[in-house]
């Protein structure tokens, strides 16, 4: 695509109501897809300690790289970007010539991140590589920070039941959903994404018209151009949610 590198095309006229996609729960990755695989009795052996759920998803995602042409997934990790813009791979003289305040953001959400990967390098990993030990070497940092951005820019918004062996700290609340994740963000039309429990898919409904042979969008919601570079890497020209965020210090008094 010339603007946007991947995306979707579509080859026939959307009219409005129409499903671009839906995906079916057997095809999405979720926790209950992890705690269901091979890696669900490790998580129990775990205990007490408990993972996030982002954790669980980003392990069973760099698991599924590991495992090459033996796993199911193979087709999807084949295809997910091999590198990432988003600010945990930022060097640290792109990271300042970010503003004071966003900057603050970005060093917040890179800390989550290691934090993350510390935590999992001194408990759950080396449990995992003692009982399946084909899987060690599995976990480097830049493999890390892969998957974590490979969850963290393109899962959709799907809500699990609160599982006991994860943690209740974070909201279960993401899903991995092969192909969707290749349609692009813009601000310039609606649709109705959600988990259909008739058909027991991931539906997207375009509340838009779409002609042939044009990229096909969706929204990810009312996203300033400073969360979209923090959390997905990229930014919109003309972003009507766009908004610059003030300290108490810069604020004026009012008369």
């Amino acid at each position: 695509m010339t603007e946007t590198g991947r995306g979707v095309m579509v080859r026939r006229r959307l009219l409005t109501g129409d499903t671009i996609i839906a995906i079916p729960e057997s095809l999405l990755i979720t926790t209950s897809t992890v705690l269901r695989s091979y890696l669900g009795p490790v998580i129990h052996d775990f205990l007490p300690c408990r993972l996030s759920p982002t954790e669980t998803l980003v392990i069973f995602l760099l698991c599924e790289r590991n495992k090459g042409c033996s796993s199911f997934w193979k087709p999807y990790v084949d295809i997910l970007p091999s590198s990432y813009t988003d600010i945990l791979h930022w060097t640290s003289k792109e990271m300042d010539l970010l503003p004071k305040f966003t900057k603050r953001r970005a060093c917040d959400l890179r800390l989550k991140a290691e934090e993350s990967f510390n935590r999992l390098c001194n408990g759950f990993l080396p449990l995992l590589v003692r009982q399946m030990p084909q899987f060690n070497g599995a976990f480097t940092w830049d493999l890390f920070k892969w998957a974590w951005s490979s969850v963290n820019t393109r899962c959709v918004y799907m809500s699990q039941p609160q599982n006991s062996v994860l943690s209740p700290d974070e909201e279960d609340k993401s899903a991995l959903a092969p192909f969707l994740d290749l349609l692009n963000h813009t601000v310039d039309v609606e649709v109705n994404a959600r988990f259909d429990d008739s058909s027991k898919s991931y539906k997207i409904t375009t509340l838009t018209a779409c002609k042939p042979y044009d990229q096909v969008f969706i929204n990810y919601g009312p996203h300033s151009n400073e969360k979209l570079l923090l959390e997905y890497g990229f930014t919109l020209p003309c972003n009507p949610h766009n908004n610059i965020s003030l300290t108490l210090s810069q604020s004026l008094p009012v008369p």
